[in-house]
């Protein structure tokens, strides 16, 4: 049975594979609803979501649920592990990028990148005792390189828990399949077609690319996913893709491995990886 829709301003399909129909059909009703769940509590666009509400906060205390806290926790280890790589407070410079830049038809000039950069660090977001800040204001988070994969793991486990025989949950390109080896086609980044095919079983698995939310200014692609040691799109790879055993991994790990290029095969297996979760 297959199952598709869209929520996290992206596309959803839920493939489940089981003799009772009646179950499959709850199961992948369960593991949506698991992905709207996580939308509604963590879209950083969305009015009214604890996101929302954090970065509408200035510097003030938000109250959070586990759900996003723990989310919020793992992306802050995910930070210190790669040294910066990977922030969630980066959404000041994806605003510049793909909103100003793209309607000014110009590039940032090098104080106004300097601006905007000043606003992000992942050292000035506090998260504790059920809460988050900001130490400085202007900050914003967006969760959109973790909160996919956690909503992949979250709605797995939904079907997992109904006892379905075999499922696979793919979120934006964000996917997670158990029960059967699995056919997972890797888009090339340049041409509408397969590059690679992988057969899998037990696995997360997620792509980040330049070829997913893009414009072009004269010959420069600019695109968000963003240096933010730079405060520029990163430029060392066109595409990455990362197996993790869940997913919420795999995502967080495949932006940052953008940054590092070639370099993105620095290991992480000597580091014990966060966990999302409740």
């Amino acid at each position: 049975m297959v199952g598709e829709g869209a929520a996290m301003d992206t596309l959803v399909e839920i493939r489940v594979l089981d003799e009772n129909t009646a179950r499959a059909k709850e199961a992948v009703r369960a593991a949506y609803a698991e992905i709207r769940g996580v939308e509604d509590l963590m879209s950083a666009e969305k009015e009214g979501t604890e996101i929302y509400l954090l970065n509408h906060s200035g510097t003030g205390w938000v109250k959070l649920s586990e759900e996003t806290l723990s989310v919020l926790r793992s992306s802050l280890e995910y930070s210190r592990l790669s040294g910066g790589a990977f922030d969630i407070t980066v959404k000041p410079l994806v605003d510049l990028w793909m909103k100003e830049v793209k309607r000014t038809g110009r590039l940032p000039s090098p104080e106004r990148l300097s601006e905007v950069r000043g606003r992000v660090g992942w050292e000035k977001l506090e998260v504790e005792n059920g809460r988050a800040r900001f130490l400085q204001e202007g900050m914003e988070v967006t969760l959109g390189a973790i909160a996919k994969g956690y909503a992949v793991d979250r709605a797995c486990r939904a079907l997992q828990e109904r006892g379905v025989e075999a499922g696979l949950v793919n979120v934006g390109g964000e996917i997670r399949g158990f029960g059967k080896v699995w056919r997972i086609g890797v888009q090339h980044p340049r041409k509408e077609e397969v590059m690679l095919e992988l057969e899998l079983e037990n696995f997360s698995i997620a792509t980040s690319g330049d070829y997913r939310r893009f414009f072009l200014l004269g010959s420069t692609r600019i695109h968000h996913i963003l240096d933010p040691h730079t405060g520029e799109p990163a430029g060392e790879c066109m595409s990455v893709t990362v197996i993790a055993e869940n997913c919420l991994d795999a995502d967080a790990l495949a932006p940052p491995s953008s940054s590092w290029g070639r370099r993105g095969g620095r290991s992480w297996r000597t580091t014990s990886a966060p966990r999302g979760g409740r």
